[in-house]
């Protein structure tokens, strides 16, 4: 994925804890839909921060732990609202193919 100006190996949104997960994987595991607390603040807080994180660094949602596990199945596994998890799944398929294009590109040039 494509990295920032200064290297993109800095970047926050990319760090990993002992596990590989990154901070886009913490905030999607701690992501839940359940009917009691869908309107809480702490859900809306914790949505907040997946669509920060997503626009800081829309590539971070291919990124695997050291188990392959993405942002996404974090989400679905921690029963994050449906808006959330279609918000990775469209950020997921474009960044996939963007990568995918630049790989094709980076080819025809060598």
């Amino acid at each position: 994925p494509p990295s920032s100006s200064n290297g993109g190996e800095d970047l926050l949104t990319r760090r990993r804890d002992a596990l590989g997960k990154t901070p886009l994987m913490h905030a999607c595991e701690n992501a839940t839909s359940t009917a009691a607390d869908s309107d809480s603040e702490s859900v809306r807080r914790s949505n907040g921060v997946i669509k920060a994180l997503v626009s800081a660094d829309p590539y971070s949602v291919l990124v695997e732990d050291c188990c392959e596990r993405t942002a996404l199945e974090f989400a679905i596994f921690a029963g994050a609202p449906d808006r959330v998890v279609r918000a990775l799944q469209g950020t997921m398929i474009r960044a996939a193919k963007d990568v995918n294009r630049m790989e094709r590109e980076r080819r025809y040039i060598e």
